[in-house]
């Protein structure tokens, strides 16, 4: 039985480990967040990433590499949590094609309402 872990948020575990990742079996990732101090009720995150997936280039295919940036915002009232975020990605080799680069950007809005 798979479950959801709060350490392992990026998926799925079994018995206390990993149950699969989503940058594969020779995947690395490296992911830094940084939270700002309050800015008029407002908490400011800026965010970086880098992932290198196929890293041993199995089945003789290209490794792919993502690197992002994104800029965000939270505000709390009470039980309500407002988070957007603007995120921008280059991805190399992308679906491991050689020399296949991709820009990608989104803009994403959530509403929490938390009942405890």
């Amino acid at each position: 039985t798979a479950y959801s872990h709060s350490q392992w948020v990026q998926g799925w575990s079994y018995e206390g480990g990993p149950l699969g990742h989503p940058l594969g079996n020779a995947g690395q990732g490296i992911y830094l967040d940084f939270s700002l101090p309050l800015l008029n009720r407002w908490r400011p995150e800026v965010g970086l990433s880098f992932e290198k997936r196929n890293d041993q280039e199995l089945f003789n295919s290209e490794s792919e590499t993502r690197m992002s940036a994104s800029l965000g915002a939270m505000k709390r009232i009470e039980n309500i949590e407002w988070d957007l975020q603007l995120k921008l990605q280059r991805i190399q080799n992308r679906e491991y094609r050689i020399r296949e680069v991709e820009w990608q950007g989104g803009f994403f809005s959530y509403l929490r309402y938390s009942f405890l």
